[in-house]
């Protein structure tokens, strides 16, 4: 229960107001009006139940990768961002742009894209729709070319030709191609990819590495988990490596790639 009492009082309370219309608390209020300075990156803080601590910073504009053997903390990671995972504290704790403690729908609202590893493409929404659902106009930064649904479909022609198609009836890499376009067309600051090339056919993994590529040049920043170290080094500018919810090394993505030695004690099975 959200609120109770006289009809008028559960009108105007703020937790009402804010689950039901949207409307965002106090905090959220200086959003855009805050420096440009302060939007340019993101600090990860949280805090585990044995006092260990997760950071990881990133820079307005920059492709980071996360990389770690499977069930070390990658995805929990991404959930802490958004404030998804038990004991979260939200996306960060030092951006200016996205406060500590806020909701899921504020923090995607404030420029945060998602794009999960199981693609939650809408199974019974037409391929058009389940795009449309991440249509916004905000966010997008000076200067920057505007996704809409025209460019999309020029972008990816083959979801052109299954707009009509439903999300149930997708390939593997049909929908993933539909859950990068629809962040896409959220004008994020920053993109989350959760194992972006899993399960993937080869042609569909290249075409996946060119968008990313592009999201770049566009200075979109880049959070990508990846389970093909090899892929994530190639396109990321630095890394991290996590182990049991800790990162344990950082480098530049080159310096970590050219240790093939290190590579394999890090990530190794």
């Amino acid at each position: 229960m959200i609120a109770e009492g006289p009809p008028a009082a559960v009108r105007d309370n703020a937790e009402v107001r804010e689950a039901y219309l949207g409307h965002p608390p106090a905090s959220a209020a200086p959003l855009m009006a805050r420096p440009a300075h302060a939007r340019r990156g993101l600090h990860l803080l949280r805090r585990r139940p044995d006092s260990r601590r997760r950071v990881l910073d990133h820079r307005g504009g920059e492709t980071v990768c996360l990389l770690g053997r499977n069930g070390r903390g990658k995805t929990t990671t991404i959930k802490s961002i958004l404030g998804l995972a038990p004991g979260a504290r939200g996306a960060s704790r030092s951006t200016g742009w996205i406060s500590p403690g806020w909701p899921t729908h504020l923090i995607a609202r404030g420029g945060i894209a998602w794009v999960p590893d199981n693609r939650r493409v809408f199974p019974t929404l037409t391929v058009e729709r389940n795009l449309a659902m991440g249509l916004q106009s905000g966010h997008r930064p000076a200067g920057a070319p505007r996704w809409t649904l025209a460019r999309v479909y020029q972008r990816f022609p083959i979801l052109d030709r299954l707009k009509a198609r439903t999300g149930e009836h997708l390939s593997g890499g049909e929908a993933q191609l539909v859950a990068i376009a629809r962040a896409l067309l959220m004008h994020p600051r920053l993109v989350l990819l959760d194992e972006p090339s899993q399960g993937l056919a080869p042609r569909i993994v290249e075409d996946i590495m060119a968008v990313i590529e592009e999201m770049r040049a566009e200075r979109i920043a880049i959070l990508l988990v990846e389970q093909n170290s090899a892929m994530a080094l190639s396109l990321a500018q630095r890394a991290y490596v996590i182990d049991d919810g800790r990162i344990v090394h950082t480098a530049s993505a080159a310096a970590l790639a050219a240790d093939a030695a290190l590579t394999h004690r890090l990530l190794a099975v």
